[in-house]
């Protein structure tokens, strides 16, 4: 049908990685590549120029046979993915209406690219810092001035955010991207440091929830943590199922042979647990915990109505006729998960467990209204 149809083409444009338009664009963006498409679907051989340059050229490849065969078309998987999902579900969780924009869960025209905003603030840190004469700014700020370059570099550890990656490994991020774009071996290192600091404080303003929550649990596990160094930290899913983390030390035995010494380690319920990987595991796993409950009651209701549907992380799949229907049902279940204040249930479950233990009280939330997010079409896309 025609909705299919529409809906196979920006499914094409995503996967060719023309995916900051809007819908409207992202069709036109196809129709105008048509003749062109068409000649690729007869002879894919022959034209492997035209789709192997796309940013997921198997994919596309399989987009363009469907938009020429009507049966192709019924059966591909079309895909919708989160805007930074992790941050949607922070700043859902953290009612922060700053953040929402950033990611989407605000209805706008247009996409949103909260991978530009985070540029933006970090462009306007290091134009004070080179202002003030620090050289590695100044050597810098040309780069991120260049907004495709500057994306490029901010987008993996801004990804990355919410699941607590380290800012070594931001770091070691930045320096494959500086690398990419020819910065010289001498003093990449401390630029990439910079960076990788910089973008970090820049997340935070762009996203403030999301950083208050993620501060709120790592501060909420190191307190039962060093209350009780055998207890591993655990809380429930939107779901109800009880998700636990863990990440204890090994316990370490010598033993003399006749040749030499042995180390035997061993690691079980009589083994302290990790304060490191307790702490550093909290944001990311409570947040998949949400993106997984989210992912969950999406698939049941998909199965209650007849809708074929399959899952990857944020990547959520069905048929070009059913589209409009997943994409309902999806923004439906987040905002219901959400309503029940997932971050409240999770503080309550936490003070039952460690009644004893002066836990820190949850950030105060914002004032973003959740329904909002029924209407917001770029929420997935």
């Amino acid at each position: 049908t025609k909705k299919g149809m529409r809906w196979i083409k920006i499914h094409a444009a995503n996967k060719y990685g023309y995916d900051k338009a809007d819908f409207d664009g992202r069709v036109a963006f196809i129709d105008n590549m048509m003749p062109m498409l068409e000649r690729v679907a007869e002879d894919p051989l022959e034209h492997v120029k035209v789709w192997s340059e796309a940013d997921e050229p198997w994919q596309f490849l399989a987009a363009v046979f469907a938009l020429f065969d009507e049966e192709i078309a019924a059966r591909l998987p079309v895909q919708a993915d989160g805007s930074c999902n992790g941050i949607q579900h922070y700043a859902a969780a953290g009612r922060d209406e700053i953040g929402a924009e950033a990611v989407n869960l605000i209805p706008g025209d247009t996409p949103n690219d909260a991978y530009l905003d985070v540029l933006d603030a970090v462009v306007h840190r290091v134009q004070v810092d080179a202002k003030g004469g620090d050289p590695t700014a100044r050597m810098i700020l040309p780069l991120l001035q260049n907004e495709d370059k500057g994306r490029v570099v901010v987008k993996q550890p801004v990804m990355c955010t919410p699941y607590n990656v380290t800012r070594v490994g931001a770091r070691d991020m930045v320096k494959e991207k500086l690398k990419k774009f020819g910065h010289a071996p001498a003093g990449i290192f401390k630029t990439s440091d910079y960076l990788a600091t910089t973008i970090f404080n820049s997340v935070g303003d762009v996203c403030v929830g999301a950083r208050e929550i993620m501060t709120w649990i790592e501060g909420s596990v190191r307190a039962m943590c060093k209350a009780d160094k055998f207890r591993t930290v655990r809380w429930q899913s939107p779901l109800g199922a009880t998700v636990i983390q863990p990440y204890r030390n090994f316990r370490k035995h010598k033993i003399e042979t006749v040749m030499q010494w042995v180390t035997l380690a061993e690691r079980d319920d009589l083994s302290e647990v990790s304060l490191r990987r307790q702490v550093q595991g909290g944001p990311p796993n409570w947040v998949h915990s949400q993106d997984g409950g989210h992912a969950q009651s999406t698939a049941i209701r998909c199965y209650e109505e007849d809708i074929d549907a399959a899952f990857i992380h944020d990547g959520y799949l069905t048929h070009a006729e059913t589209m409009d229907e997943m994409n309902v049902i999806l923004r439906e279940e987040f905002v219901e998960q959400h309503l029940m204040d997932q971050v409240g249930i999770t503080h309550k479950y936490w003070t039952d467990r460690y009644p004893d233990v002066d836990l820190p009280d949850p950030p105060a939330k914002g004032s973003l209204d959740l329904n909002v997010v029924r209407d917001s079409k770029y929420f997935f896309a």
